[in-house]
């Protein structure tokens, strides 16, 4: 079990006395994989890197346009890099205890094996099952988000149980 420094009980205090310092520890101990760095996978990666998993892998080879700034808050003007690559470091200063990085392979049999959760956003229905199959074989819990304007979706599989939510966002 990952054990919680002093450093990190003063910065996570308000989610250990919400859900308790094993939950903590288990986000401690956690590695992410999250594909897609849009604005919805922005929103995701941050709240991530925030809550203080052990770290977050980003694939997103997608090039940044200047189009794109206006609508996720983690691009800045660095047009012409990879999402994932340009989202990175604007992660890495929202909490320094978590390692931040990018990819630019996908998920493989022997890939997911190194994380704890995978999640795709904004991904098309057969890219949701061919990953969440890949997971399930391998006992990673899978999550797949999308929007549409102003209703979501969010679907988790953990072993053999889905859970899935839709919502009018307004």
């Amino acid at each position: 079990m990952v054990e919680i420094t002093d450093d990190e009980a003063a910065l996570y205090d308000r989610q250990i006395r919400l859900w308790g310092v094993d939950a903590q520890r288990s986000l401690r101990a956690a590695n992410v994989f999250v594909k897609r760095c849009g604005p919805l996978g922005a929103e995701v990666c941050k709240n991530i890197v925030l809550s203080g998993v052990n770290s977050l892998t980003i694939l997103d080879t997608r090039l940044v346009e200047e189009k794109h700034t206006a609508t996720n808050f983690l691009l800045r003007t660095d047009t012409g890099k990879s999402f994932a690559e340009t989202c990175v470091p604007n992660l890495q200063i929202l909490n320094p205890l978590v390692k931040v990085d990018f990819v630019s392979e996908e998920l493989t049999e022997e890939s997911v094996q190194q994380y704890s959760v995978v999640c795709i956003t904004d991904g098309s229905k057969t890219e949701y099952e061919h990953t969440n199959e890949l997971c399930r074989r391998h006992g990673v819990t899978f999550l797949a988000s999308n929007t549409w304007g102003w209703w979501g979706s969010c679907s988790r599989t953990a072993g053999r149980s889905t859970a899935t939510s839709r919502r009018n966002l307004r």
